[in-house]
C-alpha cells in the first residue's frame, strides 16, 4: 500500500479531518488533499510529522511495514504539572530559559498542547525570577 492510503487511511481511522490535520502540522489548504491524492510530493520532514502525529513508523506510512489503523491512534502527553515543577526547579537559570524558549517554539509551530503548555511556561518563568 503506498503512502498517500496510508496517510489517507490512518487519519480516517483516527477520526481526524482533513481540516484538523492541516492546522496541526501547519499544512497549506490544498496541499493535504493533493499528498493523499498522490498529485503532491511528500517532503521527509512532512512524513517524519505525519508519523509522529499518528504514532507510528515512517515505515508504516512509506507502506513498508503494516499497522491496523482501527488499534493507532495519535499521541496524547499526559502529565501532573506538580511533578513537572518539581523536576523544573533542579535546572540552572540558564537551562530554565532554553528550556523556556524551546516551549515558545513548540507552541507557535506545529504543536498545540493547550493549557499545560502555558501553565509549564509560567512555572518557569516563576522559576528563572528565584535563581
Amino acid at each position: 500500500m503506498s503512502m498517500k492510503n496510508n496517510l489517507k487511511r490512518i487519519r480516517i481511522a483516527n477520526n481526524v479531518t482533513q481540516s484538523d490535520l492541516r492546522k496541526k502540522l501547519h499544512i497549506n489548504e490544498a496541499s493535504l488533499s493533493r499528498m493523499e491524492n498522490g498529485n503532491q510530493r511528500i517532503t521527509d520532514e512532512q512524513i517524519i510529522a505525519f508519523a509522529d502525529f499518528f504514532d507510528v513508523s515512517t515505515d508504516y506510512l512509506l507502506g513498508r511495514e503494516w499497522h491496523d489503523p482501527e488499534t493507532t491512534v495519535y499521541k496524547t502527553v499526559d502529565f501532573n504539572i506538580k511533578d513537572v515543577y518539581k523536576k523544573l526547579q533542579a535546572y540552572s537559570k540558564t537551562e530554565l530559559i532554553e528550556l523556556r524558549g524551546a516551549i515558545d517554539f513548540i507552541l507557535e509551530t506545529k504543536f498545540t498542547p493547550g493549557d499545560n503548555g502555558q501553565l509549564i511556561k509560567n512555572k518557569i518563568d516563576e522559576l528563572i525570577k528565584t535563581k
